[in-house]
């Protein structure tokens, strides 16, 4: 008989109300539209993917924290250890939580995909193409998350949603400030094109500017680690290459004296 595989537990005890009571309306959608986006995290042996489940797996983990914290009292451990464990575990939770979010909030500027997208929405505009018109290209010419998100836009615009309202939904789940800086401009609908397409042009230099400070950074983090890596690998065991035998014939000069 075969076994199958047991995947992350779903916990969802918690109800809608009381955690925007406890917590605020705001800070709750803002959660349950974070983990939408990104389709979830991993908390543990917890998969959470609404702020139910979220809340849900946070209050079992508390539980099984002040649980070890009883414990460790009980058979005397230091009160000391047991803050340092539970500041750690609630790190650790955090950590789990936020890294797959900013993983998302980043790829765009990573893969290219918004410079790419940006730099078409100048293009059309600066021949005041319709904005309705670029989006509709993107979504038929480009690859990537940019565009799926895009084309969500394009398809509800096909629907008879309004652009402003499109747009803005398609801000809200990229998670990234410059395309909700993007998404700032196209709706400023009383303007040119053109001077449209000048403000994004200034939000694509703003864009390749902060991609260039990454790179540096990046160089700057690598060759440090160059640098230890050399001095751990080559000058420890070159000093000690040296400094052995001459500590020796000083312990033997000693020895004759």
């Amino acid at each position: 008989m075969k076994l199958k595989k047991s995947g992350p537990r779903r916990v969802n005890f918690v109800k809608k109300g009381i955690v925007e009571k406890v917590v605020g309306e705001n800070l709750y959608r803002r959660i349950d539209r974070d983990l939408r986006n990104v389709g979830g995290v991993r908390l543990f042996v917890f998969e959470v993917k609404t702020a139910e489940e979220f809340f849900s797996a946070v209050m079992v983990l508390a539980g099984f924290l002040l649980l070890i914290i009883a414990l460790g009292i009980v058979r005397g451990i230091s009160p000391l250890m047991l803050i340092i464990g539970a500041a750690g575990f609630s790190i650790l939770i955090y950590v789990n939580y936020q890294k797959p979010i900013d993983e998302y909030k980043a790829r765009l500027m990573r893969d290219s995909e918004l410079p790419a997208v940006v730099n078409v929405l100048v293009q059309g505009l600066s021949v005041e193409m319709p904005v309705e018109n670029i989006l509709q290209y993107i979504a038929e010419n480009k690859t990537g998350v940019m565009r799926d998100i895009i084309k969500d836009a394009v398809d509800r615009l096909n629907l008879g949603v309004p652009l402003e309202v499109s747009l803005q939904e398609a801000a809200d789940k990229s998670m990234n400030k410059y395309f909700q800086r993007v998404v700032r401009v196209l709706m400023k609908s009383k303007e040119s094109p053109r001077g449209l397409a000048a403000q994004l042009q200034d939000i694509l230099n703003d864009i390749e500017e902060e991609r260039l400070n990454t790179k540096m950074k990046r160089a700057t983090l690598l060759d440090n680690g160059l640098f230890v890596v050399v001095f751990l690998g080559y000058f420890i065991p070159l000093l000690v290459m040296i400094l052995v035998p001459l500590l020796a014939n000083m312990g033997a000069l000693n020895i004759f004296r």
